[in-house]
């Protein structure tokens, strides 16, 4: 642990005095301090680089310019979401937004433990939403901070597997006063000098004292844990096409893989005969399309979408007979030149996109 303590001031004069010159500006949620559209952006920057988030930060909030807008349809939410991935954050994104509106007047609240008691906040998240949003001490961990940390002290082990040293270390440093930005510095300080990989040590304001420096570990740590392999897991997509020119998309369960988002059927047996025996009837014409892959966290997915058009036009319209397994809540007729406002995962938006580019 930290021993001289009157070190730790010096600490953040390094860090603060580097980030004055390097660190980034400009930043659409930095343009005022809206507890909301803080919120928002934390919840986006979880587990996503502050460059990709940016465009979809921007639509984000034109479409949804407060709260109570948030709250109001989660199928627009994960609409806006799509293709930002982790879509479980937008859900929970609008179940807060409930929660708030109904239990805070619509105000995020500025106690630690009740921000920890919302969906989709943490440790980390509340600590950053505390210290830029109002002001307050808030300690933040995230993948950057834990990076320059483990390296600094020589921390080693996964970081995961010593996050509870690592929170000491961060408790310690953070100031009381201007935590905000204090976290912007050492985020800034990891995601642009301490790089995961070719670290510019030469440049960095804690060079003279870090630990990896000295023993010409930049490499090897933080440590890595220990790479699983990843199962395969094989799935038709079914583009059922009506004579309209209409795809069938339905509502996936709201837990799971891509949950609440809009979807085409999907099967791991024969298309032709999960077509007869679940949706009752017998495609009038079916075509394997190009292979597709997807990477999870915990798996990979290999995608065969596959074509089928509907046998007549009695089954154009009437979603129940089309599809009897699934409510009519649950279907939606989706025309390509008049597209829904729904949420949709990347592989199904890939699809959609190149079915609307071979029609023009």
């Amino acid at each position: 642990m930290i021993t001289n303590v009157d070190f730790i001031p010096q600490f953040r004069r390094r860090v603060l005095r580097w980030a004055r010159k390097h660190g980034r500006c400009g930043l659409p949620w930095q343009e005022d301090r809206d507890p909301y559209r803080l919120w928002v952006a934390e919840i986006m920057l979880q587990q996503t680089q502050v460059q990709k988030v940016i465009p979809y930060y921007t639509r984000f909030i034109a479409a949804f310019p407060d709260i109570y807008r948030l709250a109001q349809c989660e199928d627009e939410v994960l609409y806006y979401w799509s293709g930002l991935g982790y879509y479980s954050r937008a859900r929970m994104l609008y179940r807060s937004a409930q929660i708030i509106i109904q239990q805070y007047g619509g105000q995020l609240p500025q106690c630690p433990k009740k921000l920890q008691d919302l969906p989709g906040i943490g440790r980390s998240t509340a600590g950053a939403l505390l210290a830029s949003a109002f002001g307050k001490k808030g300690v933040i961990l995230d993948g950057n901070v834990k990076r320059v940390l483990s390296r600094y002290h020589g921390v080693f082990g996964a970081p995961n597997q010593c996050v509870s040293l690592l929170w000491q270390y961060a408790e310690h440093y953070t100031p009381s006063r201007r935590a905000a930005r204090y976290n912007q510095a050492m985020m800034d300080l990891g995601a642009l000098c301490c790089t995961p990989r070719d670290p510019d040590c030469g440049h960095c304001p804690l060079r003279r004292d870090c630990f990896c420096r000295q023993n010409g570990l930049q490499q090897q740590l933080p440590e890595k844990a220990p790479p699983k392999k990843m199962p395969v897991r094989k799935a038709y997509m079914l583009i059922i096409r009506n004579t309209y020119g209409e795809i069938l998309l339905i509502k996936r369960p709201p837990r799971g893989v891509w949950g609440s988002l809009w979807h085409f059927p999907e099967t791991n047996e024969n298309p032709e005969q999960y077509c007869r025996r679940t949706l009752h009837f017998t495609p009038s014409a079916i075509e394997f399309l190009p292979q597709l892959h997807h990477s999870f966290t915990h798996f990979r997915l290999e995608i065969t979408p596959v074509y089928l058009s509907l046998p007549t036009q009695s089954f154009c319209r009437k979603i129940m007979e089309c599809a009897p397994i699934y409510t009519a809540q649950d279907c939606i007729w989706y025309n390509l030149q008049r597209p829904h406002k729904v949420g949709m995962s990347a592989p199904v938006t890939a699809i959609l996109k190149k079915l609307s580019q071979d029609e023009t």
